[in-house]
């Protein structure tokens, strides 16, 4: 009898944020967003002169929570390839976080004028580097070139990291069929005469 208030099914997320680049990217920027939208509720509050308590401060923060969790989901939705575009709510959020920032820094300009202890930033500067060098070793992001045509391009556009309908120009490389010494002392001498004519 109980079952039939339950939810009719649960939704599992699995963000997977070690998987590829792209997961740890977007885990990282929803992170920052609400760490972003949870320090402005102190800044607002502070810039503004409202108390925390105020009925203002608790309405923009039960909206926030309520329209962050639709904002998580098209993220979500676009990370996992559900949705070919991020929604709507998304943006709208992020404009929100944005112009929020905005005003703080309008009103707020002398809680930004003071330094930084150095042990505070030096902390951050260690945390992204070493976020970046973990990043760079766990997705193992690295740089290489296939021969167009080759085996090895076939399996990368399978893997998809090569998009086959992009427009690069490519350079090919002209092998000479030389097989003597006195052949390719003719190559030399047209290769020499080529770049004279240059």
């Amino acid at each position: 009898m109980i079952a039939q208030f339950s939810p009719h099914s649960w939704v599992s997320f699995h963000w997977n944020f070690t998987t590829s680049f792209k997961n740890g990217c977007v885990v990282i920027l929803v992170i920052i967003m609400y760490l972003v939208t949870e320090i402005n509720h102190f800044y607002l509050a502070y810039v503004l002169w409202f108390p925390y308590s105020h009925i203002i401060m608790l309405t923009r923060l039960q909206i926030m929570i309520f329209w962050g969790a639709v904002s998580t989901r098209e993220i979500y939705d676009y990370m996992i390839g559900e949705a070919s575009t991020i929604g709507q709510q998304f943006w709208v959020f992020s404009g929100s976080l944005v112009l929020e920032c905005f005003i703080i820094g309008k009103f707020g300009k002398d809680l930004f004028q003071l330094s930084w202890p150095p042990h505070i930033v030096y902390g951050w500067l260690i945390g992204i580097l070493l976020l970046g060098i973990w990043a760079i070793w766990n997705f193992q992001i690295t740089i290489s070139t296939v021969e167009p045509g080759s085996k090895e391009e076939e399996r990368a556009v399978k893997r998809g990291e090569i998009d086959p309908k992009a427009s690069i120009p490519r350079v090919e490389i002209i092998k000479s069929k030389c097989d003597s010494d006195t052949d390719s002392s003719v190559a030399n001498s047209s290769l020499k005469h080529v770049r004279k004519r240059k």
